[in-house]
């Protein structure tokens, strides 16, 4: 919460342009992100073109917010 003797930011966020999430479970991330953050899955899914995997999620008309990017466990 903002202290009323701080100074004002010159600018007002608006959105989130995009967001990439490195994650070691692709699908437990999915099925977590969809009804957490009220986004749905983007039309492009790129799992079979990104080793690990990646998919795209969206809650607003823009293509994608985020990008969940699935890896090794380390």
């Amino acid at each position: 919460m903002a202290n009323a003797t701080e100074t004002p930011l010159p600018f007002q966020l608006r959105k989130i342009g995009h967001v990439v999430l490195n994650v070691h479970d692709l699908e437990a991330a999915l099925r977590f992100s969809i009804p957490t953050c009220w986004a749905s899955r983007s039309a492009t899914d790129i799992r079979q073109h990104v080793p690990g995997g990646m998919i795209f999620l969206r809650c607003n008309p823009d293509h994608h917010g985020v990008a969940l990017v699935g890896g090794p466990r380390r």
